[in-house]
């Protein structure tokens, strides 16, 4: 049996191997959330290509809505992620600016100045909108700007940004509106969150 003094040890050991397995199971979801709605897109492609309408397939209904579900429910986890392909965004913009070549091409952008320019402002513009996501949890309007946001990168073409890119980083404006406009309405809250915030850099 433990002693009292290795009890805080086993402790913390333990909430690690919790908070381990919390974030596989998180991102073992959001990867069937991912493959549904992928397959659902898939299907869809397949049926539009017959002049057949997908929505009244039952089986692409039932995709779609298991995998916007399954997103939603998961946004604590992958929203990280999502930050981490932004950065890389970032880079890879950065290089294709100054080389004139895209050196990763994973999505069919031009390696131009201006294509180039486009996809730094867009990654910058979402992570200084996902910036706050640091300091607090997700709200439920939150979680629906970032599900928004992630959908509406599926359908976008070879242009960029894709009218669906801007509309899913118009959704996360709105949120930072909305939270802005709750911090100036509840400024108590935002300072007890402040206080909070530099008493844990403390520790």
């Amino acid at each position: 049996m433990p002693t009292n003094k290795n009890r805080p040890r086993v402790r913390a050991t333990r909430g690690q191997i919790q908070s381990g397995l919390r974030l596989g199971v998180g991102l073992g979801v959001f990867l069937i959330g991912g493959l549904l709605l992928g397959h659902a897109r898939t299907r869809l492609e397949v049926l539009s290509s017959y002049n057949q309408t997908g929505w009244s397939d039952w089986v692409v209904c039932v995709e779609v809505i298991l995998g916007v579900g399954l997103l939603f429910s998961t946004v604590h986890v992958w929203y990280q992620w999502l930050g981490g392909c932004l950065v890389f965004g970032i880079v890879k913009g950065l290089i294709a600016l100054v080389t004139g070549r895209d050196v990763f091409p994973l999505h069919q952008v031009p390696a131009t100045h201006i294509a180039s320019l486009t996809v730094v402002v867009y990654c910058i513009a979402t992570l200084l909108l996902m910036l706050r996501f640091i300091e607090r949890r997700l709200k439920m309007v939150d979680r629906i700007a970032l599900t928004s946001y992630f959908l509406c990168l599926l359908p976008s073409g070879s242009s960029f940004p894709s009218v669906w890119m801007l509309v899913g980083l118009a959704g996360l404006f709105l949120s930072w509106v909305v939270y802005r406009w709750r911090e100036r309405s509840n400024p108590v809250d935002g300072a007890l969150r402040s206080a909070r915030r530099v008493g844990e850099e403390r520790r």
